[in-house]
């Protein structure tokens, strides 16, 4: 698994995407996997519940490094099956960098 360029907008998308993935079907937990992040607990469960929209890019980086690290097949798993909502974003990545 690859981590995708993308704008912050986008990239926010997409990495809550995976969260919600790895929380709603593979039962991951959040407060472990914010301690493995190393991102406060209560800043990812209002991220992933759209209480706060973007992370910095910082944080985004690090969650999508973190999450690729420990569960890169699972989620390679979920982008195939969920294909067209990841073109969709880099779609709308294009029109953003015009």
């Amino acid at each position: 698994m690859e981590i995708l360029e993308l704008p912050n907008q986008e990239k926010s998308e997409y990495i809550r995407f995976l969260l919600l993935q790895l929380v709603k079907k593979y039962h991951v937990n959040v407060r472990g996997l914010s301690g493995d992040i190393g991102v406060a607990n209560e800043t990812l469960y209002r991220f992933m519940h759209r209480q706060r929209k973007v992370l910095s890019e910082k944080n985004l980086g690090l969650i999508e490094s973190t999450l690729i690290d420990l569960y890169g097949p699972l989620l390679e798993c979920e982008i195939r099956l969920h294909k067209p909502f990841i073109d969709d974003l880099k779609k709308a990545a294009k029109k953003t960098n015009k």
